[in-house]
Formats: structure tokens, C-alpha cells, sequence
């Protein structure tokens, strides 16, 4: 495979990766099937480049955090209103 069909296949990687995670945001009723999405949608590459790689999974677990913290604040937001004015849910 050359170098450009490669590069070409990440960035679409990357662009769907970045579409369902919008999508999903939008929901915020999912669980942590999202860990490791992004090596998920990349996993037929092996990047030479280490820094690279540690930006992946950087990215990942951002988003992974990001997912926990929304949770978070949904769940406390939930408890701590009347139940007559629960809008999140």
C-alpha cells in the first residue's frame, strides 16, 4: 500500500471517528463501548512514527474522560433538582 493510500484511509478513519462521537454526544445514553474506538477504527495500521501513536491514545482517552465527566454531572444534576424539574431526563 503506498504512502498516500494510507494517509488517505487515516484521515477518513479520523473523519468517521469524529462524526460518530459527535453523534453520540448528542445521545449521552451510552456506556464504555466507546474505549478504544479510535484504535478500533484504525487498528490495520501500524504507525513507525511513536509520537503518533501517542497521540492516539491520547485522543482516546480524552474522549473517554470527556464521556465520564458528562455522566458525572448528568447523574449529580439529576439527584440534586425536584423531580418536577428534572429536564436532562
Amino acid at each position: 500500500m503506498d504512502k498516500e493510500r494510507k494517509l488517505h484511509l487515516v484521515r477518513e478513519s479520523l473523519i468517521s471517528y469524529r462524526k460518530y462521537i459527535s453523534w453520540e454526544n448528542q445521545k449521552i445514553g451510552y456506556d464504555y463501548y466507546t474505549k478504544g474506538l479510535l484504535h478500533k477504527y484504525l487498528s490495520g495500521f501500524l504507525f513507525k512514527n511513536p509520537m503518533l501513536n501517542y497521540f492516539i491514545k491520547l485522543i482516546d482517552s480524552m474522549v473517554i474522560k470527556m464521556i465520564e465527566s458528562v455522566k458525572q454531572i448528568k447523574r449529580t444534576f439529576h439527584y440534586a433538582v425536584d423531580k418536577d424539574n428534572r429536564f436532562l431526563n
